[in-house]
């Protein structure tokens, strides 16, 4: 299963639980194009390319408070946010929680 979470489809081996409720598996599987379903790696590779893909625009576009409340409210700013809090914590958790379950059977 630990390898599963990171290299498979995440949505089919992590219950996402946001403020106690579970997540249904096909708004997992739907968000974001799908990306939760090449595994964490790819994901957090994917989200990574993102947030640095996003600072160079942000660095290299002419900010007044417009163009920052727009960058700031934008829906990829709202979909990153949601991958780190909902999902990469869910998931981060499921892992760790095998590992010390597979480290207690040792």
């Amino acid at each position: 299963m630990f390898e599963n979470i990171i290299f498979t489809n995440l949505c089919t081996y992590t219950l996402i639980d946001i403020n106690g409720d579970i997540m249904d598996p096909d708004e997992c599987r739907s968000f974001n194009r799908g990306i939760f379903q090449q595994g964490l790696y790819s994901a957090i590779v994917k989200y990574t390319g993102a947030i640095i893909r996003l600072h160079h625009d942000f660095l290299n576009t002419e900010r007044d408070s417009t163009v920052i409340m727009k960058f700031l409210m934008s829906t990829e700013i709202y979909m990153l946010e949601e991958m780190e809090d909902y999902y990469f914590k869910s998931a981060l958790h499921a892992l760790s929680n095998k590992l010390e379950a597979d480290i207690a059977y040792l």
